[in-house]
């Protein structure tokens, strides 16, 4: 009787230092080695992933402004070939904030690069109640761009004469377009505009910053 009894106690004891009965599974402690490779794990992770934080507004800032000039570029072409008419689309801008001005197109030298041939014919400006005739069509005149484009100096004088108030755009019912390409800065990031000026489209690519 004795000896059965201190076998059960060594077997009792088995169980409890080691593994659960049958049918459960075995745990153990981490031992501090494994600790330490999680923590370094944790840190690696977390170097790659604050810089990419830090410059996450910063780039949602730019993105927001492209799609601003992207939207304006698009709506006026829109606009254009919905309508039949040629719009002219101004770029106004002070150190504070820039806008763009839609108005119904005259004849514009500084802003028809396209050959005598090919160039659509431009009519005389409409009155402003019959801009738009559809109500899919945007019919605003002036689009108010985010604070935090800049447009270069170079750009404000582009394709400009004495007496302008600042380079200009000009898209026709033909989908044809003309006018100089322009660029702005947000932030560190300098942006360049293109407008095709054979199909009306506008490419705007980032030229320099990170």
């Amino acid at each position: 009787m004795p000896i059965s009894r201190v076998g059960s106690r060594r077997i009792g004891a088995g169980f409890s230092a080691g593994c659960r009965p049958a049918g459960g599974a075995c745990r153990r402690p981490f031992t501090l080695l494994e600790m330490l490779i999680v923590v370094a794990l944790l840190a690696i992770v977390m170097t790659l992933a604050l810089p990419r934080i830090g410059h996450l507004p910063a780039r949602l800032q730019a993105e927001r402004c492209v799609s601003a000039v992207q939207a304006v570029l698009d709506e006026t072409g829109l606009r254009a070939r919905a309508t039949g008419r040629p719009f002219r689309l101004l770029l106004v801008a002070d150190e504070v904030s820039s806008r763009f001005t839609v108005s119904a197109a005259v004849s514009d030298p500084l802003a028809l690069p396209l050959s005598a041939a090919a160039a659509p014919p431009v009519s005389e400006p409409e009155p402003a109640a019959t801009v738009s005739e559809s109500a899919m069509v945007p019919g605003t005149s002036e689009y108010v761009l985010p604070d935090a484009l800049k447009w270069t100096p170079e750009s404000l004088q582009a394709g400009t004469a004495v007496g302008d108030d600042g380079p200009a755009l000009v898209f026709y019912g033909s989908g044809e377009a003309g006018g100089p390409p322009l660029e702005f800065h947000v932030g560190k990031r300098l942006y360049r505009v293109d407008v095709d000026r054979l199909t009306g489209r506008a490419d705007i690519r980032l030229a320099e910053g990170p």
